[in-house]
């Protein structure tokens, strides 16, 4: 898991990650950010894993997983799923290329406040090759709020601030190729 998060203003953001433990077994990600006056703040947050493909040939390859979260009119609130390989571009060098997605798994606008968790997945059709150097799962929550006139309305993107309600978090579950 991997996070970032940045923003200006008045506002906050928090981008937290809990790696799975013997006495908590899930692994979550907490993603959001507010902007209540003037400003801008984002948090994103990544989840993956890597596999090699059990075989050469058409497949869908997907990610299960559970969120919760909320928005008020945000820039963005979504979770996409991504999936990349490792090729090779010289005799010594690889690199990481996006080789398909599903966009908007989760995509949360306007005023939404839910409950939850919900059981979600994203999945999309690919060829996939036996002798691929290497693939990556990779579940992506952004999560985006601005502010950019003086005492306009807050905003917010919320997969990590309880205040819109529940407990907000997305929860990874499973990678799966199936041929």
């Amino acid at each position: 898991m991997d996070s970032d998060s940045d923003g200006w203003g008045v506002g906050y953001n928090v981008a937290t990650l809990h790696e799975a433990t013997s006495s908590d077994p899930d692994e979550y990600m907490k993603i959001a950010a507010r902007s209540e006056a003037v400003g801008s703040y984002y948090a994103d947050g990544y989840m993956f894993t890597y596999f090699f493909a059990p075989d050469t040939g058409n497949a869908i390859v997907g990610v299960d997983f559970d969120w919760c979260g909320g928005c008020l009119y945000p820039d963005d609130c979504s979770i996409d799923f991504v999936l990349w390989e490792l090729i090779w571009v010289g005799p010594q060098e690889v690199q990481w290329v996006k080789i398909s997605e599903d966009e908007d798994a989760v995509s949360l606008t306007g005023l939404t406040a839910t409950g939850g968790p919900y059981d979600a997945s994203a999945s999309c059709s690919t060829y996939l090759d036996y002798d691929a150097v290497l693939y990556c799962f990779a579940l992506e929550a952004h999560t985006k709020g601005s502010s950019l006139v003086p005492f306009s309305p807050a905003s917010g993107a919320d997969f990590g601030f309880p205040a819109i309600g529940g407990t907000p978090r997305v929860t990874w579950h499973q990678g799966k190729v199936i041929y």
